[in-house]
């Protein structure tokens, strides 16, 4: 798995791009803090994580563009942050719209038929079927 994995330290990027008529364009991006280290498997592997050798492969830009989403990625952690499971027997209605998939009307009717035995039984709920729970299911609890 060497090809898969190349020697050094890497720091990890998400993105997130569209293709448009004059090309892809990258809509939102996210740096991770913590880098990515692997272990160096060849003889030649060591000249060429040197410690000269590092400064080379970072441009300019590149590093302008980590301090900016440094910035925005310290301002947006809490709201992109993947929440626990809510409670759909406690949680607030605000808590359970910020459910990727479940919309503000969904949640509140969710919030009046209140109490529920299991997650099936929000097959009753208005606007909830399914497909809809299926998707839900793992982010959703009593």
């Amino acid at each position: 798995m060497p090809a898969s994995q190349p020697a050094g330290s890497w720091h990890i990027a998400l993105l997130l791009r569209e293709w448009t008529p004059i090309g892809f364009v990258t809509r939102d991006y996210a740096n991770f803090a913590q880098p990515v280290s692997w272990p160096e498997t060849t003889a030649a592997a060591p000249a060429a994580a040197a410690p000269g050798s590092e400064p080379a492969a970072k441009p300019t830009k590149a590093t302008k563009a980590g301090k900016a989403a440094a910035k925005s990625s310290a301002k947006d952690k809490p709201s992109k942050a993947k929440p626990a499971a809510v409670s759909v027997n406690t949680a607030s209605s605000a808590e359970l719209a910020a459910v990727k998939g479940l919309s503000k009307t969904v949640a509140a009717a969710i919030v009046a038929a209140r109490p529920f035995a299991s997650l099936d039984e929000l097959l009753k709920v208005k606007g909830l079927g399914n497909k809809l729970l299926d998707k839900l299911k793992g982010s959703l609890t009593l």
